[in-house]
């Protein structure tokens, strides 16, 4: 069975669950990261689903909510 949590930052995931979800170089945690240090929560406000299968995690769905 899947369950679904959510975190509002990207250092809260596992850098290695990042990496085998958003293989470098084009997206990672490194641009999650940034998007939250740039000072754009009058604009967005950014939440992470991390998926579990039977307790592992085992995906991450990145999402934004305009204001």
């Amino acid at each position: 069975m899947f369950f679904v949590s959510f975190t509002r930052s990207a250092s809260d995931i596992d850098a290695a669950l990042w990496d085998a979800c958003f293989p470098p170089p084009l997206e990672g945690r490194w641009w999650y990261e940034t998007l939250e240090r740039s000072r754009l929560e009058d604009q967005f406000s950014f939440l992470y689903a991390v998926l579990r299968k039977d307790g592992t995690a085992v995906g991450i769905a990145p999402a934004f909510v305009m204001r």
